[in-house]
């Protein structure tokens, strides 16, 4: 096998150029069985092994730096450079990210993870002084990005020597959507434009004896028109040197291109065409699913029997809203790149004239629906947890400070497990209880999910509702919550918590269990009978300090109630990537974490 050679980075450069197919089939075929048993991000991967073999066999990543944006496209990236004997263990507890990592490697310059930031950051590491050449690789869904055009406009305006690779697939996690991003896909599949270059072309083979000039004057039309009509006209005009579109499986093709273009001065960008799942026939199909999948059969592209049937609380989510829909004509939907992820693609299809896909770009997605909010409308904004984050000011201005009702629905709260701290949502009630006025509801069951989205679509505020990636119990109830010590917990953790709490009854320990479902405000009637003759209260909740147990220690406060409270919560660090139930244990969370953390505080007290 070729990628036998390849122990350490650069040692491609070693390879002649003939054994380069080969190794493009030997790295997909590897990268199809890896991520078949660990799940992962497939297709993406397969679409850019070539342009990856090119930029490895071009650049020297000891002094030249790739900025991968998002990140996730990287699997070819890391088995080039020294890490193809750990690749069977991308995405698990104490293995290989699945995103780039300084950490493992020097060629990781940076923890990638979200959307459009990767020219931003390049063009830092460019006016920082950085010794080498700075590649940023962005998709044209990332492009789309708000952040995309500010780092490109910059780097125009500084004649900054960067080159930004476009790869442009038509995809972001769903088909790609937005106008700059539709408009390029238009571009790149105009077949008129390219048989009218094509024509040219063969005009110019018929007529040797043509002079040098008129043969450039020409060569020139061709490049007159091509950048009249093609996306060459976007990235000129803003003062960026534009070359392709280039077929991005084409090694030849690729090298003769790169190695002219990366040794030129100034912003530059080099146009590919790729398409997603190249090289299986089921990712090409179907490349939204396999985006990020589970582990799956490769015969057939399926998932494993058993865990494509289980109930999760996306699915619940999905349902209620749909039910809900048929009796709302009001209710829309909005997202941002991710109708599937976020368990709207049912509702996009049965109410199509409701359901917006604003691409990606979640400050114009609450931006947009505060709009909505304001003509009437009851709009739901269904995102990311992590992508949530990019969209606080939004939150803030255009939403709350206005009153306006709209549904946040977040889901991947919490930990989200083998996508590791890029992903994890572990910050948002912290960062979101501060904002006045904004409600903030977190279930920990199916049936509570139903009930507190109804809550939200009645409420005439904003409100925030968020889910974990996890699936969880139908429903959950209180156990004891009389006795002497009482564990509240918020959200999801809190059939985890009640499962500590039956243990510490079994050891004869004197506590009872209260499942809690809102957060802000918080329920005034269950916190004074909680508090009521308690000796201790124990609060547990999948995020860090500053969420629910910071919450009850300030209603506590205020109103003299002063008794013993222990919060277990999220550590104030980055946590990994690995199975949820092998993070929850790392962190204290998990049964025995909370049994131990919670016995411990117990028998301190009596």
């Amino acid at each position: 096998m070729i990628l036998e050679k390849l122990n350490r980075t650069g040692d491609i450069k070693s390879l002649a150029f003939q054994e380069l197919p080969e190794l493009a089939r030997e790295l997909r075929q590897l990268v199809i069985q890896t991520v078949s048993e660990t799940g992962g991000h497939l297709a993406s991967n397969l679409g850019v092994v070539e342009l990856t073999i090119i930029l490895h066999r071009l650049l020297d990543l000891e002094r030249d730096a790739i900025i991968w944006d998002v990140g996730h496209q990287c699997y070819i990236h890391k088995i080039l450079t020294g890490r193809r004997d750990v690749f069977p263990r991308l995405r698990t507890y104490r293995g290989l990210s699945g995103f780039p990592d300084p950490n493992e490697s020097p060629a990781d310059p940076f923890r990638t993870g979200h959307s459009s930031t990767s020219i931003s950051t390049a063009l830092g590491l460019v006016a920082g002084g950085h010794p080498g050449r700075v590649v940023a690789v962005i998709g044209d869904a990332s492009l789309g990005g708000g952040v995309a055009f500010e780092g490109l406009n910059q780097a125009a305006a500084s004649q900054a020597n960067l080159c930004v690779v476009l790869n442009a697939n038509d995809m972001a996690i769903s088909r790609t959507t937005g106008g700059v991003a539709l408009s390029l896909t238009k571009l790149i599949a105009n077949h008129q434009m390219e048989a009218l270059r094509q024509h040219i072309r063969s005009f110019l083979t018929r007529f040797p004896l043509l002079g040098p000039d008129t043969v450039g004057l020409l060569h020139k039309l061709e490049e007159g028109i091509k950048n009249l009509l093609g996306p060459a006209a976007l990235f000129e005009s803003i003062g960026f040197r534009y070359f392709g579109p280039f077929d991005g499986h084409n090694l030849e093709q690729l090298q003769e291109a790169f190695k002219k273009i990366l040794d030129l001065s100034g912003p530059r960008l080099i146009h590919v065409v790729t398409r997603k799942g190249r090289g299986y026939g089921p990712a090409e199909k179907d490349p939204e699913s396999f985006h990020s999948t589970e582990p799956f059969e490769v015969e057939t592209g399926r998932a494993h029997p058993g865990r494509a049937s289980e109930i999760s609380y996306r699915d619940v989510f999905s349902r209620a809203l749909l039910k809900m829909a048929a009796d709302r004509p009001e209710l829309v939907a909005v997202t941002a790149a991710m109708a599937r992820g976020t368990g709207l693609e049912p509702f996009r299809k049965e109410y199509p004239e409701r359901f917006f896909d604003v691409g990606i770009a979640e400050q114009s997605a609450v931006a947009f629906a505060a709009g909505l909010a304001r003509a009437g409308k009851k709009p739901v904004v269904a995102i990311y947890s992590t992508f949530f984050q990019r969209a606080f000011d939004q939150v803030f201005q255009e939403v709350c400070l206005q009153g306006l009702p709209v549904v946040f629905v977040l889901s991947n709260n919490g930990l989200v497990g083998e996508d590791g701290p890029t992903h994890h949502g572990l910050f948002t009630l912290a960062y979101l209880r501060s904002l006045p006025g904004l409600r903030l509801l977190v279930p920990g069951s199916y049936a509570q999910l139903e009930e507190l989205l109804a809550a939200a679509l009645s409420g005439s505020g904003p409100t925030l509702l968020v889910y974990p990636k996890d699936r969880g119990p139908e429903r959950l109830e209180a156990l004891d919550p009389g006795a002497r010590f009482r564990l509240l917990a918020a959200g999801s953790l809190g059939e985890t918590a009640r499962e500590a709490v039956e243990r510490l009854r079994t050891d004869g320990l004197p506590v009872g269990f209260i499942p809690v479902g809102h957060l802000k405000p918080l329920d005034e009637e269950l916190l004074s009978r909680a508090v009521e003759n308690a000796g201790g209260l124990i609060t547990a909740e999948e995020n860090v300090q500053g969420g629910f147990g910071s919450a009850v220690l300030e209603w506590c406060g205020a109103r003299g109630r002063l008794l013993p409270i222990l919060n277990i919560t999220a550590p104030d660090r980055f946590v990994t990537f690995g199975r949820r139930r092998e993070l929850l244990a790392e962190i204290g969370l998990d049964a025995a974490g909370i049994y131990r953390r919670t016995a411990d505080f117990i028998r301190s007290l009596i």
